[in-house]
């Protein structure tokens, strides 16, 4: 007989697109498993807790092709995937509930875990997932049991534990289309009655989905390899524990960062007063308010309306004949045109995507008494990300200078170009630490309780850095003699190809920080009846955050030369000590949530639950990041959800269906929002609730036919809040005009503009546009010493009241179709799988230029296995319609000219997996 590890004793249930009970497929024909859930840190039936959850054992994963988190998001009412998160976090929302702050000290509302342990930092919504035991996602803030606070939800992965006395082999071998090569393995060593090993990989390597028409390459390919080795080890009966080591890595050309924009080619009169061709270049924004979807928006911005562009134009206006020959006047990139293919891109470079992360997991559990189990779960984990992705090339060209002999301009990071470039990297080092200790009883009586400490450390060091070339031949040209780079010059210049973000020529937003966070919480369970039950949980946390705040170096004074090599030496390289400072804020909370629940006979069902519950959710606040000219810009406060939620699980027919509902209502305090000011985020804080209903349901008609679904509803209303929507800065204030910075946008008095422009068309420089917003005091820096103080202003803010939360789709439908039948010896089933979601904004201004349109999915995969030789057979087909699908898009800083960044459903992709078991 085979002993199974205590680590791994779960009888897994076969969960479908509902998240519920479809049929597992065994040798002996269609059966209806029970899936073992540790949603409330201990094995239960799914169906007995009262938590709105939906599981995923292996073999559904498989069968589904669920092979990233991002595909979670077409199996799970009311879950979506939007992107990166805070800090470069998976950016996952339940609910309207999640990924809706930015930047390195913001936190993710929606938990993402690993065999319970909380990760900052993980790589699970697009690496492949293998060897896992079952992935569980509870909806609702969490907090009282799982270790780090989360408003909206956590996402756990359970990896496969050793087993026992029984080894077992298995290996699978995948090919498709996209040139897709993928092998996944594993195998099961037992080492004696008391220790087991597990060891298991994948590797995955595809051609890119997008073609880059100026390389000829294609891009967004994949290239990753993960590999995992778990030791368990049952000493005694008392005794058991795991031991985890896990390495990730990806080296590709993923995140090729389409863009798409309606080209602003600036106002041609203000007021009633015409404006000339060069004073239109200094007041385009870049691109236009508008929708995303119209012909229009497959336009590049106008270069002027972005910051390296607008510092190009200016030399023409230096009064220097030589300067004027550099690069003409307006729109570089008034002669370039976008495919309308959103699979074709057009970068000087293809993008380039590194990542290693490693993870150390242990969890030792020891029996003190036959009713007390005592819990010490350890992780650490060290991430480490370099990204660079480059823009279009202009195709005007510079002139044959100084600075540009022959027309080509050789910048330190970005090479040789005849044309204006753009370079983006994203460094970011993320370590964390987390211990948490477990008292858990298991009375007979009707009183339990299970107890804990958490303390979680993270140290994150993050650049997001931003450079055009064009920027950089300013700086030459203006600070250098005959624009050779020397240590003379009053800026420091990088000149390394791989930049040292000591340079003086580019934005740099550097962000060191630290998280120093512990809790105490527990739950108490009471068995009134025995078939009432109460539980109480409650948690008490303290987060200490601490960053250093280093303005962006761009054009800024570098710090005292110590050493005499032209590096300022106070404080970080190429930042001078005025411009830093150290920032520390500490936020507490007290959280808990409250369960009633009963499980009732009835005459129509084989069994029911029924439950209300009540908790309370914390998210901490953090630090907006500092901007040029300034070293902060204060903090946000933490977030705060009341929960209700009302719901039944019911089991039928002999257990042939099942129908679950739940419905809740969220009251949202100081909810955090994001939007992009410069080159940093901008997190404010409003007001809202939250409302709605989910089904989940299955039902097996026959042996061999199995229907399922899921629907969700949601409303989700701003109660209170205001921000200034960077699109529309006036607000539709006609009394108002936008005007530009070389990073940032504001708003001035039409008639104090229209003065200004009417100046201009009688022979003042247009100049006196090319950097307005200098937000530092109220004047605009050029246009002051012509017309004295300017009452410049960010912008009107937006009354968000009734406005609806990003990513937030009022309805989502999924639909889950299974036939299975034996023939010869072969177990096969065909499975249909299909998702739907509505229309949703991506912001929370709830306009135009943020409305995203209704998608739909479709999977399908033919399933053939032999438990008699060990053989299993799959081919599968996902996005069957090959939609060019916009699931998500994020508006660019003015900076780049408020360009919109989509994301892409995967195209249609098809393939043939083969799994031999050697056991």
């Amino acid at each position: 007989m085979i002993k199974p590890s205590r680590l791994s004793r779960s009888v897994l249930y076969l969960a479908m697109s509902t998240g519920l009970a479809p049929l597992a497929v065994a040798q002996n024909g269609p059966i209806i498993e029970e899936i073992i859930v540790t949603a409330q840190r201990k094995a239960e039936s799914i169906q007995d807790v009262p938590v709105a959850v939906s599981a995923f054992s292996a073999n559904d994963l498989t069968e589904r092709r669920l092979d990233d988190g991002r595909d979670l998001q077409t199996a799970v009412p009311n879950l979506t995937y939007t992107g990166t998160g805070a800090g470069g976090g998976e950016g996952f929302q339940i609910r309207g509930v999640g990924n809706s702050v930015g930047g390195t000290t913001g936190d993710v509302g929606v938990g993402i875990h690993h065999n319970n342990a909380p990760q900052v930092q993980s790589r699970i919504a697009t690496a492949e997932s293998y060897d896992m035991e079952r992935i569980e996602i509870l909806r609702g803030p969490q907090g009282t049991l799982y270790g780090r606070n989360s408003t909206g939800g956590v996402i756990n992965y359970i990896t496969a534990k050793p087993v026992f006395e029984e080894f077992d082999v298995s290996l699978t071998g995948e090919v498709g289309s996209y040139n897709t090569q993928k092998v996944k393995g594993m195998v099961n060593i037992p080492m004696g009655d008391t220790a087991a090993l597990r060891i298991a990989g994948t590797s995955l390597e595809r051609d890119g989905f997008t073609d880059n028409i100026t390389t000829g390459n294609d891009v967004d390919n994949r290239d990753i390899w993960s590999a995992r080795a778990t030791l368990a080890i049952e000493p005694t009966e008392w005794l058991s524990a795991w031991f985890l080591y896990e390495r990730f890595g990806e080296d590709d050309s993923r995140g090729s960062g389409r863009t798409l924009c309606i080209k602003d080619e600036g106002p041609t009169q203000i007021g009633s007063t015409p404006v000339n061709a060069e004073t239109q270049n200094f007041l385009s924004q870049g691109c236009a308010a508008g929708s995303i979807y119209s012909d229009e928006a497959f336009g590049n911005p106008h270069s002027v309306g972005t910051f390296g562009g607008r510092f190009a134009n200016y030399l023409n206006y230096l009064g220097s004949p030589a300067l004027a020959a550099i690069v003409p006047i307006g729109d570089l990139y008034a002669a370039q045109t976008l495919p309308n293919d959103l699979r074709t891109t057009s970068a000087y470079r293809d993008p380039s995507y590194d990542v290693e992360q490693e993870i150390i997991e242990f969890e030792i559990n020891a029996d003190i008494t036959d009713s007390l189990t005592l819990s010490f779960l350890g992780h650490s984990s060290e991430d480490i990300s370099y990204t660079q992705a480059g823009s279009y090339e202009g195709t005007i060209n510079f002139g044959n200078s100084f600075v540009t002999p022959g027309g080509v301009y050789t910048d330190f990071q970005q090479g040789a170009a005849t044309g204006m470039r753009t370079l983006s990297i994203n460094d970011y080092q993320t370590e964390q630490t987390s211990l948490e200790l477990r008292l858990q009883s298991a009375f007979d009586g009707p009183i339990n309780f299970n107890l804990g400490f958490l303390d979680f450390q993270v140290d994150r060091e993050t650049h997001t850095w931003v450079s055009t070339n064009t920027t950089t031949i300013f700086v030459t040209a203006t600070q250098c003699p005959g624009g050779v780079v020397s240590a003379a010059c009053a800026l420091y210049y990088d000149q390394n190809a791989t930049p040292d973000y000591s340079g003086h020529q580019y934005f740099d937003t550097y962000t060191p920080y630290e998280l120093d966070s512990q809790a105490l919480f527990g739950e108490l369970y009471w068995d009134i009846t025995d078939t009432v039950k109460f539980t109480a949980g409650l948690r008490y946390t303290d987060d200490d955050k601490r960053r250093i705040a280093y303005t962006p170096a761009l054009l800024n004074p570098q710090g005292a030369d110590l050493n005499n090599d032209g590096i300022g030496d106070d404080g970080a390289p190429g930042y001078a000590p005025e411009n830093t400072r150290n920032d520390q804020v500490d936020f507490q909370a007290t959280t808990g949530r409250f369960v009633l629940d009963w499980m009732p006979e009835t005459s129509f069902t084989d069994s029911t639950l029924i439950y209300g519950s009540f908790s309370r959710g914390y998210k901490s606040g953090g630090f907006n990041s500092p901007d040029v000219g300034q070293t902060t810009n204060g903090q946000y406060d933490p977030e705060y959800v009341d929960a209700y939620e009302f719901g039944t699980k019911n089991t039928f027919a002999g257990g042939r269906a099942i129908l679950n509902a739940s419905l809740f209502y969220y009251d949202y305090q100081d909810y955090q929002i994001s939007k992009l000011e410069g080159f940093s985020s901008r997190n404010e804080n409003i007001d809202a609730e939250v409302y709605g209903l989910e089904l989940e349901g299955s039902f097996e008609f026959f042996d061999s036919f199995e229907i399922g679904g899921t629907l969700g509803w949601l409303e989700t209303k701003i109660k209170s809040g205001e921000s200034i929507d960077p699109i529309d800065r006036t607000n539709g204030d006609s009394t108002f005009t936008v005007l530009q910075g070389y990073q940032i946008g504001c708003i001035a008095p039409t008639a104090q503009v229209e003065a200004a422009v009417a100046a201009v068309n009688l022979g003042v420089p247009p100049t006196i546009f090319f950097n307005s917003c200098d937000l530092a005091g109220s004047l605009a820096t050029g246009i002051a010493p012509f017309f004295g103080p300017i009452d410049i202003t960010p912008g009107i803010a937006k009354d968000l009241t009734g406005n609806q939360l990003p990513n937030a789709p009022s309805l989502s439908a999924g639909l889950n179709l299974r036939y299975r039948w034996e023939m010869a010896g072969w177990n096969s089933s065909a499975i249909l799988d299909y998702s739907w979601k509505d229309d949703a904004y991506t912001s929370v201004f709830n306009s135009e230029s943020y409305e995203l349109e209704s998608w739909d999915n479709a999977n399908f995969s033919l399933n053939f296995a032999n438990y008699d030789v060990g053989l299993t057979v799959q081919a599968y087909v996902k996005n069957i319609f090959d939609d060019d699908t916009i699931v998500n898009y994020a508006v660019g800083s003015d900076g780049v000219g408020l360009t919109r960044g989509i994301s892409l459903l995967d195209p249609r992709t098809y393939g043939l997996a083969v799994t031999y078991n050697f056991d």
